[in-house]
């Protein structure tokens, strides 16, 4: 059998996908379930098939399913013109928080307001999701070391 010599996914789109996909398994942990459902990769508005497509994207059940956050995991080149896309989405969708992960520093972004901080603390949820992610991780260690 023949492999690849060069994958087709970009750099670092494994880890931003696992990142993504085990922060949002727990924010689902976290938040309540029947105010709130957070979906890995769906589009900011549910109504309209065009609309963006954060990597996690928290929905208010009680709000007609508006966007309460969203996340978007980013390799470090790529950060600026994210953040900036996220300021733009949580004007237009009316969005409390959004946040942006840069995965090569494990640093956190949060946009609200229209302003930006390095920040990880959701004021929306009272939740960090520096340490729901951490969490996930160590544990994720912890499984993987004991096989």
């Amino acid at each position: 059998m023949k492999y690849l010599e060069k994958s087709w996914a970009a750099a670092g789109s494994g880890q931003k996908k696992f990142l993504a996909s085990i922060l949002t398994y727990g924010l689902s942990k976290k938040l309540k379930r029947k105010d709130f459902e957070a979906v890995n990769e769906s589009y900011i508005d549910l109504k309209d098939s065009n609309s963006e497509q954060p990597d996690v994207v928290v929905y208010d059940l009680n709000n007609n399913f508006t966007p309460a956050i969203a996340i978007e995991c980013v390799t470090g080149e790529d950060l600026p013109s994210t953040i900036r896309s996220m300021e733009i989405l949580s004007g237009l969708y009316h969005i409390s928080e959004s946040f942006v992960l840069d995965i090569e520093q494990f640093k956190w972004y949060r946009i609200s307001n229209n302003k930006v901080e390095s920040n990880s603390y959701s004021r929306f949820f009272s939740l960090d999701l520096k340490e729901v992610l951490d969490t996930l991780i160590q544990r994720n260690n912890r499984v993987s070391a004991s096989i």
